[in-house]
């Protein structure tokens, strides 16, 4: 993302994130690996939930978003603030319609903060649109150099985490949110938020579903390598759950309207 507009976003939302006034339910104080972390917990390891390399929002972490976000009540809401700049950037690097972008930026931060009321949200979080609109025009119409994303995969079975990467090399351009999807699978698989977010199993493979088809009808053609790569990823991911004897959202929805193959040759391996 731009500099000028790394800026601007780390000012709106860390006011977005400082200046909440209603409290967020205690997360469970239990430190094994199933444990969710408490805001005392998050400032001492806040790498173990959000590394500082996977960060899209502001200039920098440890002097940016990330402290303000530990000292908070919505440090929680981290990974669903660089989920929305995660997309944006790709947006705005494939040169989508600006108008588009920066829409589905600020309908993504409406959406990640829809559970609170505070004036906070809806001041701030719309000063962080108007940013975007406003002052994104440089960073749009510049080349975006190529960078060292780290390209995590779903913490799921070899098949799908195999489907998966094939996403990087299919779709390298939208790498950083491909990226983020699989780290916020992560964080929900290790339930590292608080208990009133879900976090069974289902509940963690809807949202990586989930995030891949809703990212990709803003930046994926319609047809195409990427867009059957990212359907054949859904697909493993499905049948995974499916193996293990889970429902997934996947299924229900049914294929996308976009891109349906009728057969897709997936085998399960444990």
């Amino acid at each position: 993302m731009n500099t000028k507009i790394r800026i601007f976003l780390n000012i709106a939302l860390t006011f977005l994130f400082t200046f909440t006034v209603f409290g967020v339910k205690s997360p469970s104080k239990s430190r094994n690996i199933s444990s969710k972390l408490t805001n005392s917990d998050f400032y001492y390891d806040k790498d173990r939930y959000m590394n500082s390399e996977q960060w899209q929002c502001g200039t920098t972490w440890n002097l940016g978003l990330a402290r303000v976000a530990s000292e908070s009540f919505c440090w929680d809401k981290a990974t669903l603030y660089n989920m929305c700049c995660a997309v944006h950037d790709d947006c705005y690097k494939l040169h989508r319609d600006k108008d588009n972008c920066d829409k589905h930026f600020c309908k993504c931060l409406d959406d990640a903060t829809q559970w609170k009321v505070s004036v906070c949200f809806d001041a701030l979080k719309n000063f962080a649109c108007m940013i975007v609109v406003n002052y994104g025009h440089k960073a749009y119409e510049e080349t975006w150099e190529p960078e060292n994303n780290i390209q995590y995969t779903p913490a799921l079975n070899q098949t799908a985490k195999k489907y998966y990467m094939k996403l990087y090399t299919a779709c390298p351009d939208i790498e950083k949110t491909l990226s983020n999807c699989a780290y916020n699978h992560l964080i929900c698989h290790l339930q590292m938020l608080p208990d009133r977010y879900p976090h069974t199993y289902e509940d963690c493979v809807d949202q990586v579903i989930e995030c891949l088809d809703q990212s990709s009808l803003i930046l994926v053609d319609n047809f195409g390598s990427c867009r059957a790569a990212v359907e054949g990823a859904m697909r493993a991911i499905s049948l995974d759950a499916e193996h293990s004897g889970f429902k997934v959202l996947r299924e229900a929805k049914g294929p996308s309207k976009w891109y349906a193959p009728k057969v897709i040759p997936i085998h399960i391996q444990d």
